[in-house]
């Protein structure tokens, strides 16, 4: 386990992969909110927030997946136990959220947090599989990363409980409102809806767990 600060020069070459100009991706997002809408809410506590995003406001962010099944894991099961209790997700996990189906507008160069990208940059899994408690750490490695690679975009890992998919968050300036290199397509689903609640349940069985039952 590689929980320790950042160094301050970069440990080795950094690895790096492109996605191509029309790659589709998935967000799990607030309703009342555009599926493109970026975050710059400083996160300095690991009380909230994701595991990449800004101490300090610096930089605004958005977080999608590469599949339904990773923004779902990624946003809705993370906090799921593991411990042979039941996996029940909460029906009110899924008020107000919607599940987007977002395009790439041209071609985004990204820092790999995977296999030996982990290794280029001087740390493990522990950097894309840590708990919560310690996003305070990760976020200060999300600087140091973002300060040796500025000509990138963003960072691809892959999914805490799901190797076989891929996360993804991308940054911007911390003025930057809306994504400016990626865009809605037509599909959306409301989660808190019928067809939500099935698409969710069919993604929860792949790991284990479900919908509880309304009360």
């Amino acid at each position: 386990m590689s929980r320790r600060a950042p160094p301050d020069q970069c440990p080795g070459p950094l690895r790096f992969i492109t996605i191509r100009r029309g790659t589709r991706l998935w967000r799990v997002h607030a309703a009342h909110r555009a599926a493109t809408t970026m975050n710059s809410t400083p996160r300095p506590h690991a009380s909230s927030g994701g595991r990449f995003d800004s101490l300090d406001g610096s930089c605004a962010y958005l977080y999608a997946g590469g599949s339904v099944q990773a923004a779902v894991a990624e946003t809705l099961t993370r906090d799921l136990p593991l411990d042979g209790t039941p996996r029940l997700l909460p029906r009110s996990a899924l008020a107000h959220r919607r599940l987007s189906e977002l395009q790439v507008n041209r071609a985004l160069r990204l820092v790999a947090l995977h296999g030996p990208g982990l290794a280029a940059v001087g740390q493990d899994t522990w950097l894309t599989k840590c708990e919560a408690r310690d996003y305070p750490l990760t976020r200060r490695w999300a600087a140091a990363i973002r300060r040796w690679a500025p000509q990138a975009v963003g960072f691809v890992y892959r999914c805490r409980h799901d190797e076989d998919e891929f996360a993804y968050v991308f940054f911007a300036p911390p003025e930057v409102s809306e994504c400016p290199f990626l865009s809605v397509t037509g599909t959306c689903v409301d989660l808190d809806t019928p067809v939500g609640h099935l698409l969710v349940r069919a993604v929860l069985t792949r790991y284990n767990a479900t919908l509880a039952r309304d009360r």
